[in-house]
């Protein structure tokens, strides 16, 4: 009888330099698409209607995971690689086999901020190349060593959730929902060769291997029910003030979790009109850090 992959059972490794590191996933799925060249058969000597075929190059490849963010730091490798935007490999292993996706970079990271669920991230990005490395069992990278994990797994709750605009206004109160999202956006650079252009084979599939960085934005939106105590900056906007939002739970003084502190953002305040009257303010931070992590802080043990 055969035996089939289920997703519930799929294990997910992150390769990153000489480091291998395992990490527990909700959600993953990844994909990568070929293209495809049509060519004319029909000459004025024949009637050939269909058009022959030639696939010899690859799309990049995408690839979207879902983690949680514990209080260990046993995931903080994927958190990292969306500030930094360095490339890694990720290996998924199945009941039956072994799939390797190379040179993955994070294009999106949302950070999930429900009340209801525990604290957690997920990741989209591009990939140069997916293959089958072979059945489950096989080793990965002969050169990563594996880190190893923490004894506990400690999920957080967001039991403290603190929203500053402007260094005074709250508005953490008659808080319907958060949003967070950081997006890189990148450019792969062409990748066609004359061998490659020639011959048709899988051997020969070109595949993308570079790429650039065009572009980066941090922005969200905080959505709170419309009040007669709340309804101050209704309708309007700022181009430059601060925002301050920590999530995540407070253990003696420390919140595990998110700490984002921007000091320079803008937002403009729009009325949303559902059952319930909310305003929301859309936000984007409109400052150039050197460094990211000085931004977005993933505070763990």
């Amino acid at each position: 009888m055969a035996a089939y992959s289920f997703k519930k059972e799929a294990k997910v490794y992150v390769v990153y330099g000489t480091d291998q590191y395992n990490i527990d996933i909700s959600e993953i799925n990844f994909t990568q698409t070929l293209m495809e060249k049509s060519t004319p058969l029909k000459t004025i000597h024949t009637s050939s209607y269909f058009e022959k075929s030639i696939i010899n190059k690859a799309n990049p490849a995408n690839f979207e995971i879902t983690f949680p963010a514990i209080r260990e730091d046993d995931f903080k490798v994927l958190f990292d690689r969306a500030l930094d935007y360095q490339t890694f490999d990720l290996y998924v292993e199945t009941e039956q086999d072994v799939f390797k996706i190379e040179t993955c970079v994070i294009t999106n990271g949302r950070f999930i901020i429900e009340r209801l669920k525990p604290l957690s991230m997920a990741i989209t990005g591009e990939a140069s190349k997916v293959s089958r490395h072979g059945d489950a069992g096989t080793t990965f990278d002969p050169t990563a060593s594996e880190v190893p994990r923490d004894n506990n797994m400690t999920y957080n709750r967001i039991s403290d959730l603190s929203i500053t605009l402007g260094g005074t206004e709250t508005l953490s109160n008659d808080l319907a929902s958060v949003s967070v999202e950081l997006r890189n956006e990148i450019k792969w650079t062409p990748f066609n060769t004359i061998d490659g252009a020639c011959d048709s084979t899988s051997a020969t599939l070109q595949y993308p291997s570079s790429f650039t960085v065009t572009g980066r934005s941090l922005g969200g939106a905080i959505t709170r029910y419309l009040t007669d105590t709340n309804n101050t900056n209704l309708l309007g906007y700022d181009l430059d003030v601060s925002l301050r939002i920590l999530a995540g739970q407070d253990i003696s003084g420390t919140v595990y979790g998110f700490d984002i502190d921007i000091t320079n953002c803008m937002y403009a305040n729009r009325v949303n009109t559902g059952n319930v009257f909310t305003q929301v303010y859309d936000w984007r931070m409109v400052q150039n850090p050197a460094d990211l992590s000085s931004i977005i802080s993933y505070v763990t043990l």
